[in-house]
């Protein structure tokens, strides 16, 4: 039974998706619990790496929040030669890091099948940036 609603859910789209990925990332900043800068392109995406853009969006801001401790964050999709670029920083605690088993693993492994990547950096005095990398192609 858990197989296949995982299965289900990965097809769902949210309804804030109906009207873009650019509007859909900005109606999930307005959700968070700290002030989030949106900067999002207009973007010409498939509907498989517009979900999976939205819901790397929404697990970076749930971490910024909830184990960052952020206090403003800033996100920004944009086009490079390669495809979309998906950034989210804060100015938490830092300290965030790719380990096996742990929430931006399971990301990473999430967009693996886009051929898409994850990177994790710390700031020079703190916060955490994250990027995705999703090919438009």
């Amino acid at each position: 039974v858990i197989a296949e609603v995982q299965t289900l859910a990965a097809g769902l789209a949210p309804a804030a998706l109906d009207r873009g990925l650019s509007l859909a990332l900005m109606a999930l900043a307005d959700q968070q619990p700290v002030p989030v800068d949106v900067r999002a392109s207009d973007l010409d995406l498939d509907p498989a790496t517009g979900r999976a853009l939205y819901f790397a969006a929404a697990e970076c801001l749930t971490n910024a929040t909830r184990h960052g401790s952020a206090s403003c964050i800033r996100l920004s999709l944009t086009a490079s030669e390669a495809g979309a670029v998906l950034t989210v920083s804060d100015d938490g605690c830092g300290g965030a890091r790719i380990v096996p088993g742990g929430g931006l693993a399971g990301l990473a492994s999430r967009l693996e099948p886009f051929g898409g990547s994850l990177a994790v950096s710390n700031g020079i005095s703190a916060g955490t940036v994250v990027t995705v990398r999703l090919p438009t192609d």
